[in-house]
């Protein structure tokens, strides 16, 4: 009804989407299942409810940070040829 009822969410209601209502318990039951079925450890799925922007962004954030968090990524170490070549252009700035 608010899309109906509010002029600027007019453009999001589609007369269609009547029709479809009769089939949002099947729409459930296939999303849980697709969810269930395909959710890893290492790949799992995050179900976010997206009616209050703010609060989604903000959970999605949380969850970036913490996977990012949880791989404890590291810059690599240079190899000893690399340190040579650093040592060496150091040299060069400073003398030029």
């Amino acid at each position: 009804m608010e899309r109906i009822n509010n002029p600027s969410k007019n453009w999001k209601f589609q007369f269609g989407d009547i029709k479809e209502r009769g089939f949002w318990d099947k729409y459930m039951q296939a999303y849980e299942k697709a969810i269930a079925e395909t959710c890893t450890p290492k790949s799992p799925w995050f179900v976010i409810p997206a009616d209050n922007k703010w609060f989604m962004q903000t959970v999605v954030c949380d969850i970036i940070l913490n996977t990012l968090q949880e791989m404890n990524l590291k810059f690599p170490e240079p190899t000893a040829e690399a340190m040579q070549q650093l040592a060496e252009a150091k040299n060069i700035l400073l003398t030029s």
